[in-house]
């Protein structure tokens, strides 16, 4: 009996140490609460709604040089079909009034294209001058804060990016249509068809180092036979079953130096497309666009319309 007493009592003297210790590990508990795994999203997200609202601002008077070159390929996907071609063009984005709010001012890109070499001197060439001007669409616009409750966003973790370490941000469009057959100008065409993707940014400044995008599933278009528009002439187009299989894109950036920039800018440096459509006449096709950089000083005026611009350009290239 003592001996049972004597082991009943190590028991409690056990036991109440143990229950101190849990009351004051809930206690902490209760005081400091674990951070909620999508705080470090949202901290992310908020970074790159104001690194979006900057990108925009920074492109001002950019003057962009960008040089295309497009592969179409055999539905085996590996081997090439006739020649590449290749284009060029630039483009520049300003500051001007709204139409439709005097008061107020935005952003738009005007901009010219060519295709090089015999192809360009089909073409009449066309002076910045005398381009159209549009409203301005970032590669980056989805991530201003205003435009983020269209996706879903979530954490996928880190990985390096050509030596620097990167937080994963995958993204899918909240809500999304199968792409439909419009005609335009005589021809029919497809509107483009819903992406997902990630996004890597930088660990440490929380830029944009590189956006991936793929079709979210494949899609089934069907397109009806009749007469096309080519030229002065209307050919006959029989009807066809198409299926995008393909539509994969990187887009990535790279620190520049500019004149007036003492920390530099992350702007695209390539953007390299892949592009299936079993079923087309063109089913195939790779594009790779290289950009080039210098800063542009203008005097814009708009009469009727027409941009009117004093170029001057800044001698020092962007590496």
């Amino acid at each position: 009996m003592k001996l049972f007493l004597a082991f009943a009592i190590v028991l409690l003297c056990t036991a109440l140490p143990l229950q101190s210790l849990v009351t004051a590990q809930e206690q902490l508990s209760q005081s400091s609460p674990l951070p909620k795994p999508d705080v470090r999203l949202a901290v992310i997200l908020e970074k790159l709604g104001e690194k979006a609202r900057q990108y925009r601002e920074n492109q001002t008077l950019l003057l962009t040089t960008w040089r295309t070159k497009q592969q179409y390929f055999k539905t085996d996907l590996t081997t090439p079909k006739g020649k590449p071609k290749e284009y060029e063009g630039q483009s520049l984005v300003i500051r001007r009034p709204l139409p439709d709010q005097p008061a107020e001012s935005g952003l738009f890109i005007i901009g010219k294209w060519e295709e090089t070499k015999a192809q360009a001197a089909q073409r009449p060439d066309r002076s910045l001058k005398e381009a159209k001007a549009y409203p301005f669409i970032s590669e980056v616009d989805f991530l201003l804060a205003q435009e983020q409750a269209n996706y879903q966003f979530s954490d996928g973790g880190q990985e390096d990016v050509r030596g620097r370490k990167a937080h994963v941000i995958n993204f899918v469009p909240v809500t999304y249509e199968a792409p439909k057959i419009f005609k335009e100008n005589g021809k029919k065409r497809f509107s483009a068809a819903p992406r997902q993707g990630r996004i890597l940014v930088d660990a440490e400044s929380y830029d944009v180092l590189q956006i991936d995008r793929a079709l979210i599933e494949n899609y089934q278009l069907h397109l009806d036979g009749g007469f096309e528009r080519k030229g002065i002439f209307f050919i006959t187009r029989p009807s066809v079953d198409l299926r995008w299989e393909r539509w994969d894109s990187t887009l990535r950036f790279k620190k520049y130096s500019l004149h007036k920039a003492e920390q530099g800018l992350w702007l695209p440096e390539s953007h390299e497309t892949f592009w299936f459509v079993r079923g087309a006449r063109e089913p195939v096709s790779k594009t790779y666009v290289s950009f080039d950089y210098k800063r542009f000083h203008a005097d814009v005026k708009v009469l009727d319309d027409v941009e009117i611009m004093n170029e001057k350009q800044d001698e020092k290239e962007i590496p």
